[in-house]
């Protein structure tokens, strides 16, 4: 894989669009907890407020695959920049590969809800995007439960290094068998 001097324009419209993340939390966050009544507290409610935060929640969906336009190119950058050739590089393939398909079908999906795309394609973007999304998952649990095996096991080997130099400082200032132990010290206490 060449190598770049800078930023080219992919890598800055991923800047660009990494900044929106937040919000699309913050709208998850209220389109789960309003199905989350839904299908508690109004579970079997017909009133006007169950209706109305039923819209409320489809539309919070709808808009959901609209603010995370474009979302593909990051997961398209992260290929780019992935050595394959490795145990990691292949897992990040196949979660990046497969959570940016999802995103790209998941745009496909707001066409048809908004309309623009015929809705004879709508199950099969669904079926197309629930598959991509669960093998970016498992790549993603894969490679992440790699990952902590690889810190856990540094910490390990850190931790057994501390305890290493901890002993050997111990054993430096212990006193060896026969020399003389000097239980006072020359120093004045308030000069240590």
């Amino acid at each position: 894989m060449q190598r770049r001097k800078g930023p080219d324009t992919l890598d800055k419209t991923v800047t660009y669009l990494a900044k929106r993340d937040g919000i699309d939390k913050v709208l998850k966050v209220i389109r789960y907890s309003t199905k989350l009544a839904l299908a508690t507290a109004l579970k079997n409610d017909s009133s006007d407020l169950a209706q109305r935060l039923k819209e409320f929640e489809g539309s919070i969906g709808t808009s959901r695959k609209a603010y995370r336009l474009g979302k593909w190119l990051s997961d398209l950058n992260t290929l780019r920049n992935t050595p394959v050739l490795t145990k990691a590089g292949s897992l990040e393939v196949l979660a990046s590969g497969g959570e940016g398909v999802y995103y790209f079908v998941e745009q496909l999906t707001w066409l048809v809800k908004a309309g623009l795309l015929d809705k004879k394609y709508a199950k099969r973007f669904s079926t197309i995007s629930a598959w991509a999304e669960l093998i970016g998952y498992v790549g993603n649990v894969t490679l992440n439960s790699l990952r902590i095996a690889a810190a856990l096991e540094r910490e390990l080997m850190l931790t057994e290094e501390l305890v290493r130099r901890k002993k050997v400082r111990l054993q430096h200032r212990m006193p060896t068998l026969g020399a003389p132990v000097h239980t006072r010290s020359h120093k004045k206490p308030w000069l240590w």
